[in-house]
Parts: structure tokens; sequence; C-alpha cells
């Protein structure tokens, strides 16, 4: 997953001949990396600690089939937020390393101008801009992860919970659905137009991120999961 997200940073970042800067790899990081390689990897990766939860003898040891669930969740959440600070440390790394330069979308040669067409007048804040990524990436994988689990915990196949949120986030990322989960709130090339907002890139995707997390606990209560061997 590493390599692919840093060939991936590269190649997008450099695209164009334009000067990169280090608030364009943010951009650049969210759609390309988190959303095209970290969420297929991190998936993968919840689905293999997750069979341990989904045993029979997991039901004996945890006492009831809904505190099964409940540490499928809170396993997720750990393995969410080691995720969201691991690909953010990945990308800040990357961005140290592929461009000396912190800010440029004042200058003609930035990326800002070849995607906008125009310089930026105001320079938006560094640190919402940080604390968009993370809570874009931590929404992303949220989502996914409790969708990958609802799906598993309702049809007792886990492949099709992977698959059903690999669909989601693509079918999202198209832009079929306008981005109703996902990329609507992605920090992406109309930021270089629209700015920067707290209500548009944390608390909308946050907001997002609980909707489908509490409707999708709501929906595992009415389904009966069964274990064989239990």
């Amino acid at each position: 997953m590493t390599i692919a997200a840093l060939i991936s940073l590269r190649g997008n970042l450099m695209t164009g001949g334009a000067v990169p800067c280090m608030y364009d790899i943010y951009l650049v990081g969210v759609l390309h990396v988190v959303s095209t390689f970290c969420v297929p990897f991190v998936l993968f990766y919840i689905l293999f600690v997750e069979r341990y939860n989904q045993r029979p003898m997991q039901v004996i040891r945890e006492g009831s089939v809904s505190n099964v669930w409940k540490r499928s969740v809170v396993d997720l959440l750990i393995l969410t937020v080691f995720f969201t600070l691991y690909v953010f440390i990945l990308t800040t790394i990357a961005g140290l390393v592929f461009t000396d330069r912190f800010y440029n979308w004042n200058e003609l040669n930035s990326r800002c101008v070849a995607w906008s067409g125009r310089i930026c007048e105001e320079q938006p804040s560094f640190v919402l801009l940080l604390i968009s990524y993370i809570v874009e990436t931590f929404e992303t994988f949220l989502a996914a992860g409790i969708i990958m689990l609802g799906v598993w915990w309702g049809t007792n196949k886990e492949w099709a919970g992977y698959l059903a949120s690999i669909a989601l986030i693509t079918v999202d990322k198209s832009g079929v659905c306008d981005g109703i989960i996902f990329s609507k709130y992605y920090i992406a090339g109309a930021t270089y137009k629209k700015g920067l907002s707290i209500s548009n890139n944390v608390i909308y995707p946050l907001l997002a991120a609980i909707i489908v997390f509490v409707l999708v606990n709501v929906l595992v209560i009415f389904k009966k999961k069964e274990f064989l061997g239990s």
C-alpha cells in the first residue's frame, strides 16, 4: 500500500508541468491515495482482523452475539484511527520529499492556476487543510469499514461486505450519485476556487460518517446473526 500510494502521489502531483506545493499534496492525497489505493488495502486488513471476531468460539468468549458486534465495531474504530494517522504521516512525509515549496497558489506556475485558471488571492488556513484531510480520511475509512461489516453481518459472506464497500466508494467517487457519502466533501480541485470551510470540509464529513455508522448499527439490531457451531 505504501509504495502504491507514493507512486500515485508523485505521479498525480507532477502532472501538467505545474510546480506543486505542500498544500497540493493533501488535495492530491484524498482523491488519488485515500480512496484509490488505501481503501482496498485498509478494508482487506480490517477484513482479516475481523475474521477473528466472527468465529463461533467468539460468541462463547463474548457472552452474546450483540457483544460480538460491539467488539467488531471497537476493533474497526481502533484500526480506522490507526490507518488515518498512518496515511496522514505518509502524505506529509511525501510532501516534504516531493516539493520544497510550502505555498504557491498565488504564483502563475502553480497547480492552482493550472486547475482553476487563476491565482488564489487569499491563502487558505494550513491548519484547516490538515484537519480537513484527517477528517475526510477518517470518514472514508470508517464509513467504508462499517458498511463492509454490516453487509458481512447481514449476509454471512465476508467478501460480499468487502465488494459492497468497494463498489459504493467507486460509484460515489465517479460522480454518479453526486458524492453523497464521500467525494462530495473531499478537498480537491474545486478547493482552488471555493477555498476551505469548517462546515463543508470538517462538519459535513463527520456528520456523514456518523449517520452511516449509526444507521448500520441500528440495522444490525434487526438482523439475527447465526454462527455455525455456536
